[in-house]
């Protein structure tokens, strides 16, 4: 069991390798196609203060939450003397993309191993997955897409746990993965409205 479990990890962790190497070897404005929208929202609030109007940039007509946080590392970034201060916001935006992934993996772990024990598949979507290579594109870009994926995987996975739960008929589990299911879609809708399509599986 031990060397299944470690092969996993390498897997994990070459793919994670090769995810900061093209993180440290792209520069954030290469990969996305909706760059300036998302980096004209911040720039906007950095200049205002205040919520721009929804017609005031392109991405203008998302939840601010994403944006206000991107201000603030911004600002920071800059009082410690941060080469580019956007960078620093690639950088935070990454590690939602980190936590979305092991959720994304404990998603199938949940399914191919746990309840239909085959370790060789779950292995496998995991390897296809980590060497997929447009996952690869999300890795150096500023977008609120990234912590959208995040709270979308951990909603998904709590909303996985409480229908195992209930095919279990386990009282306790079911109301406690389905709160935690809803509560992070929330957090999730509140980043960015497209969750309101994942809310069937939440």
């Amino acid at each position: 069991i031990k060397k299944k479990y470690r092969l996993f990890w390498s897997i994990v962790w070459c793919m994670y390798l090769i995810g900061v190497i093209y993180l440290l070897r792209s520069e954030y404005f290469q990969r996305a196609h909706d760059l300036t929208g998302h980096l004209d929202y911040i720039k906007l609030l950095l200049r205002w203060e205040q919520m721009p109007k929804s017609d005031d940039c392109r991405q203008c007509y998302h939840s601010n939450i994403y944006y206000w946080i991107s201000e603030g590392i911004y600002k920071i970034s800059w009082w410690i003397w941060w080469a580019d201060p956007f960078d620093a916001i690639r950088w935070i935006t990454s590690v939602g993309r980190w936590i979305g992934i092991l959720f994304w993996y404990k998603i199938l772990y949940e399914i191919y191993y746990i309840r239909y024990n085959s370790f060789l598949i779950f292995l496998l979507s995991a390897w296809l997955f980590a060497f997929w290579p447009t996952q690869f594109y999300y890795w150096p870009k500023i977008t609120n897409d990234v912590w959208h994926y995040m709270f979308t995987f951990i909603s998904v996975y709590y909303g996985l746990k409480a229908r195992y739960a209930y095919q279990d008929n386990d009282t306790n589990k079911i109301k406690t993965y389905t709160k935690r299911s809803y509560s992070i879609w929330l957090m999730g809708l509140i980043i960015k409205s497209n969750s309101l399509v994942w809310l069937p599986l939440s």
